[in-house]
C-alpha cells in the first residue's frame, strides 16, 4: 500500500509498528519506497508460512531526519544508518554502532525501523548498548536464518530524551522498560 504524506519532506524517516492482531500469524511492518511525500508499507510473514495475511491496522509516524529541539526543551535525533550487519541464533552477530550527534545527557529511548527492501527476506531490527551518545543496531531474519546478508538496508532510528513532554498541546512520554 502507498501512504500519501500531506506534506512533503525533505529527508523523511518513517516509523511504522506495530501490526494488529487480527491475524494469527507473526508479522513484520515493512516500509519501502521512502519519498518525499509518500511511502510504501507492506505486512510480511515469515517464509515457513503461506504469506497471506489479512488486514491489519498499523500505526506510522514521519520525523523528518536531523537533531532537534521541541518547545518543552526535549531533544531528539532522528536519522538512518546503512548496513548489511545481522545478528542470529546461526549468525556470528554483527552489530553496527551509531554515533549520535545529540548530546542527550542520560541514556535515551531509541526506535528503528527498516526503511528499504533490498532483500526481500523477513527482516527486521535488533538494538543493544544504547548509551548517551551511541547505540548498535542490526538486522535479524528469520529464526533459522543461516546466511550473512548480502545487500544493505537502510535502518531509520529516533533517538528521544526519556521522559514526558509535550508538542503543540499533545502529550508525549518516552520510557524504556
Amino acid at each position: 500500500q502507498t501512504i500519501l504524506l500531506n506534506r512533503s519532506y525533505v529527508d523523511p524517516v518513517v516509523f511504522a509498528q506495530p501490526a494488529s492482531s487480527n491475524g494469527g500469524d507473526p508479522v513484520v511492518v515493512r516500509v519501502t519506497d521512502v519519498q518525499s511525500d509518500r511511502f510504501g508499507i507492506r505486512l510480511q510473514e515469515p517464509s515457513n508460512l503461506n504469506g497471506t495475511h489479512g488486514d491489519e491496522t498499523v500505526s506510522y509516524v514521519v520525523l523528518e531526519a536531523g537533531q532537534w529541539e521541541l518547545s518543552d526543551g526535549t531533544l531528539l535525533e532522528v536519522g538512518t544508518v546503512d548496513t548489511s550487519d545481522s545478528v542470529g541464533r546461526n549468525l556470528a552477530n554483527q552489530w553496527r554502532t551509531v554515533s549520535m550527534t545529540t548530546s542527550f545527557v542520560d541514556v535515551p529511548v531509541v526506535l528503528s525501523q527498516v526503511q528499504t527492501e533490498n532483500d526481500p527476506s523477513f527482516v527486521k531490527t535488533r538494538q543493544q548498548g544504547i548509551a548517551s551518545g551511541e547505540f548498535q543496531v542490526a538486522l535479524e531474519g528469520e529464526e533459522d536464518d543461516a546466511g550473512d546478508r548480502n545487500s544493505f538496508e537502510t535502518i531509520g532510528y529516533l533517538a528521544i530524551q526519556s521522559g514526558i513532554g509535550s508538542v503543540g498541546g499533545i502529550e508525549f512520554e518516552a520510557s524504556t522498560t
